[in-house]
Formats: C-alpha cells, sequence, structure tokens
C-alpha cells in the first residue's frame, strides 16, 4: 500500500496515525481527515486501518491496535467503502456491511471490518443491555 500513496496521501496518512496514537497532542486520541473530492481519503483511511490492524501501537508485539474496526458511513457510501477496501487491500480483510446485532465475530480467518451506518449504532446502541 506504501508504494501507491501519493506524496500528499502519506502526509495525511501520518497526520491521522499521529492523531490517533497521541503524538500530535498528549491526551488527544482522534481526528477528522478532511480534504477536497477526489484526493484520496477513503484510500488513506484504508492505509490505515490496515496499520492498525497489523501492528501494535499501545500494546507489545504481535498484538494489533485494533481487532475489529467499525467504518461508520452514510447509506449512500456503505458499498463504496465495501469495494473500496477489496480494491486497496485484495481479500486481507473481510469487509461486512451490518445490522450490528447480525454479524457472528467469533471463527474469522481474516481481520473483519464492520462497515454500517449511524442509524444502525444507535439502534444497536438503544438494544444493548444496561450495565448494572
Amino acid at each position: 500500500l506504501a508504494r501507491k500513496l501519493r506524496p500528499h496521501q502519506r502526509e495525511g496518512v501520518r497526520f491521522v496515525f499521529e492523531c490517533l496514537s497521541g503524538l500530535r497532542e498528549a491526551g488527544r486520541h482522534g481526528c477528522v481527515l478532511a480534504d477536497g473530492m477526489g484526493l484520496g481519503k477513503t484510500f488513506q483511511a484504508c492505509c490505515v486501518v490496515w496499520f492498525l490492524l497489523q501492528h501494535s501501537v499501545f500494546h507489545g508485539p504481535g498484538v494489533p491496535t485494533c481487532a475489529r474496526p467499525i467504518i461508520l458511513c452514510p447509506t449512500s457510501l456503505v458499498r463504496n467503502w465495501g469495494n473500496e477496501l477489496d480494491k486497496w487491500l485484495e481479500g486481507s480483510v473481510e469487509a461486512v456491511v451490518v445490522d450490528v446485532f447480525q454479524v457472528p465475530l467469533e471463527s474469522r480467518t481474516t481481520p473483519l471490518i464492520l462497515i454500517c451506518t449511524a442509524s444502525s449504532m444507535f439502534s444497536a446502541n438503544e438494544k444493548m443491555p444496561s450495565a448494572s
């Protein structure tokens, strides 16, 4: 993937990684990647997700930073995200469009990336039992 990144995309991936790992500002872990249309934000996000699935930022060697990333996007972009993950990660992950409560998470042979809409996340949150 790194060989396919253009210079501005490398800068974007570095920015997102530094923000997520707290290297940009102590105690802050997150960011928004915003740029003009057609400049490769989706590809950059795919690169960051792949890196986080393969490498450890906070844990020891061999422990990925995240095991099941979730891509939250508008309904109109869900299929596009699946296509982009298939295109760039070439079958190295399983991209699953989900209703959050209908995906069996056990016994996966490839890393799993959940793609869902905000409404399905909010619906799932409402269905979750309260911690008491």
